[in-house]
């Protein structure tokens, strides 16, 4: 073996030495690559070869040629492309061949035989495999598709893709993919036939079409038929055909109708069918008649097929309008503006939808105050539950104190207690009446321990912006007795001390030892803060007593820890 793998180094010399003539390899880089290429052949000769060997060899080349592309584009060599890259290509393309061999079942090793190949534009090698590709994997009818597109595709070989995708249709006949493929290649071979070849190639398609629909059927499939076909001019008869039947079997399918819809848009034929004589109040605008169509036929599908897809057909369709080039912003707004209002009316929006509307009526300055209150009122009934709605209510409840409480009392008893926290928040930010903000303290003093967390803070903080220190720190004494007993709330006093011009260390201390009274049994850091207060203010006599004090509160289990950061805050400070 040793002999072998000597003379398969030997081979790979000239490729090396190249590498380093025309400057992309050092000697110490071409030493290297040698090494990890013997060490490769080693592998992939022994008695037992082992299938990941070959890939982490392949993968190898693989990095190789993109190393060497980049360093050429750096440094702008082009010199000697056949005897390296090529070279390599070859190797790599040996090395799936025998993975191949050796390993036939997995058809991963296929299609990156096939990836690899079209990335260094070698797709010939490809042909000669694709029959034993299908002859194993032939039980796939993805295997069947690969090989009639490579062949058409690649090989610009319409012929040969169709006899592979006509043999995978005889074993999978009920493959949507297979036909659609079929059909396109039948198209296109029709495209470049004469006027007298074109009658003979057009009964052709008309009967693979039947026979399409005689073994799928589905309402998907007639709809990527249709969309095929109206790539192609010159398929009237077939289109007419296809489009007769989607409306003959499901006319009652949202996705039919969403489907010509978006052919209006496009002006694309429809098969002649007047959907409009469907819709007795049709609607008319100066929008352009594509636009109006579209419009027209959403909305006559709502009619007669009134489900929740219709409608979010209609938006989502209407949103993509956003992209398109073709009207003008303000167009394209009242276009969505309907659409969102049709799912309103019908109760079908969610909160999402709910949201992208909101956005569109802000940025529509015709769009006045009353019109988005009304909307979010008869959104707050269509989804009760909804934070997002009723936070949306209260943000324009501003200017009337009164209003806002009022509506804020509505919304915590629709809306889970879970999830009021964005509810309360806005409410205590947007206060300012103390004799409110009391009253809103009475009531957080009902609420669960995790909703206290975010409540409690808040209050006091708008206690100090609205009535000063003096009025918070009354408050917090009193707050930090009630319960639920919450951290947060002795952090934020602390914040707020910190944040004079002369912090008091006396009301400091104070809100250290409420938080370890408190919070001191399991806590670690609430002791850890006191202690570095009383260094910073210039105590330090006094940590020797708190660390005596935590090592007695402290449950067993955090003693340690307590100790070990004891020792880090003292060396740091």
């Amino acid at each position: 073996m040793a002999e072998f793998v000597n003379q398969r180094i030997e081979d790979m010399l000239n490729e090396l030495e190249q590498m380093k003539r025309i400057g992309l390899y050092t000697d110490e880089e071409i030493k290297m690559i040698s090494k990890r290429r013997k060490d490769f052949e080693y592998k992939i000769h022994r008695r037992v070869r082992c299938k990941e060997d070959f890939l982490k060899y392949v993968g190898y080349e693989c990095v190789l040629l993109q190393n060497i592309k980049l360093r050429r584009e750096q440094n702008k060599i082009s010199d000697k492309k056949n005897d390296i890259e090529y070279t390599i290509s070859k190797r790599v393309i040996k090395l799936f061949k025998e993975l191949i061999t050796r390993f036939p079942n997995d058809l991963e090793i296929w299609l990156n035989f096939m990836e690899f190949c079209k990335s260094v534009q070698n797709t010939y090698v490809i042909t000669g495999y694709l029959e034993k590709l299908t002859q194993i994997h032939g039980d796939k009818a993805k295997v069947w598709q690969l090989a009639g597109r490579w062949e058409y595709e690649e090989m610009n070989s319409l012929d040969s893709g169709r006899t592979y995708i006509m043999k995978g249709i005889q074993r999978h006949v009920d493959s949507q993919d297979l036909h659609i493929d079929l059909l396109r290649i039948e198209l296109l071979m029709a495209e470049a036939m004469t006027e007298d070849d074109l009658v003979t190639q057009m009964t052709r398609i008309n009967l693979v079409v039947d026979f399409a629909l005689k073994n799928v059927q589905s309402v998907d499939f007639i709809i990527k038929m249709c969309t095929i076909v109206n790539d192609f001019s010159f398929a009237t008869d077939v289109r007419t055909k296809l489009f007769t039947i989607l409306w003959e079997k499901y006319c009652d399918d949202s996705d039919a109708w969403n489907f010509i819809a978006d052919c209006e848009l496009k002006n694309k034929d429809v098969g002649g069918f007047d959907w409009l004589s469907l819709n007795s109040n049709a609607f008319t605008s100066h929008y352009p008649s594509n636009l109006e169509s579209f419009v027209n036929v959403h909305e006559t599908a709502i009619s007669k097929v009134p489900t929740r897809k219709s409608v979010l057909n209609y938006i989502n369709s209407a949103i993509k309008l956003i992209a398109n080039t073709e009207f003008g912003m303000a167009t394209k707004l009242n276009t969505m503006n309907r659409a969102f209002t049709t799912g309103h009316t019908l109760k079908l929006l969610n909160e999402q939808y709910y949201k992208l509307w909101l956005d569109i009526l802000c940025s529509d300055s015709v769009t006045g105050r009353d019109k988005i209150l009304n909307i979010l009122e008869e959104a707050c009934q269509n989804i009760p539950s909804s934070e997002f709605i009723w936070l949306e209510r209260l943000k324009r409840c501003t200017n009337n104190s009164n209003d806002m409480m009022i509506l804020f009392k509505k919304a915590k008893l629709a809306v889970p207690t879970e999830k009021v926290a964005s509810l309360w928040e806005y409410v205590i930010t947007s206060t300012k009446d103390i004799t409110t903000l009391k009253k809103l303290y009475q009531e957080s003093m009902m609420l669960p321990p995790k909703m206290a967390s975010t409540v409690k803070p808040l209050l006091l903080k708008s206690y100090h912006e609205n009535s000063g220190i003096d009025f918070a720190r009354s408050e917090y004494k009193s707050m930090a007795i009630t319960t639920p007993f919450v951290i947060e709330l002795h952090n934020a006093m602390i914040e707020i001390e910190k944040c004079e011009k002369v912090p008091n260390a006396k009301h400091l201390r104070l809100c250290y030892n409420l938080a370890i009274q408190q919070f001191g049994s399991k806590d670690v850091d609430v002791w850890l803060r006191c202690v570095e207060f009383e260094i910073q203010a210039g105590h330090p006599e006094a940590c020797g007593a708190l660390y005596s004090r935590a090592c007695s509160n402290l449950n067993d289990s955090v003693v340690s820890t307590f100790m070990s950061k004891y020792s880090e805050v003292i060396n740091r400070n």
